[in-house]
């Protein structure tokens, strides 16, 4: 397979005239095709990797939304803590303890 890269002539009757000159000679290699489960296994981490990538993005915005609030946050690992973490940040942004931040403006109430 390597001689099709360094021709001269490339077009596509040069390149079926090659192609079936391989595989009359049984030097045709075969392509590799994963079995179903270990496909379906390549897709679970794909759509987990995107997730874990929509997430990074999601936790920037909100520390640059933070930041530019003036709030500093500790870096931690991650998980349970995290969260609590950051309610206690977000009780601690009600200052005035009416429900409002301290910019005055009310929390949005999102569903965990």
């Amino acid at each position: 397979m390597k001689g099709f890269t360094y021709r001269r002539v490339k077009n596509d009757q040069r390149d079926a005239a090659d192609l079936a000159d391989l595989l009359r000679m049984n030097r045709l290699p075969e392509a590799y095709v994963a079995p179903p489960a270990v496909r379906e296994l390549r897709e679970l981490v794909r759509h987990r990797a995107k997730l874990v990538a929509v997430r990074s993005g999601i936790k920037a915005g909100v520390h640059a939304v933070l930041a530019k609030q003036s709030v500093l946050i500790p870096v931690t690992g991650g998980g349970v803590d995290e969260l609590q973490q950051g309610s206690a940040i977000l009780l601690t942004l009600d200052s005035q303890g009416d429900g409002t931040d301290a910019c005055g403006s009310a929390p949005i109430d999102l569903p965990l």
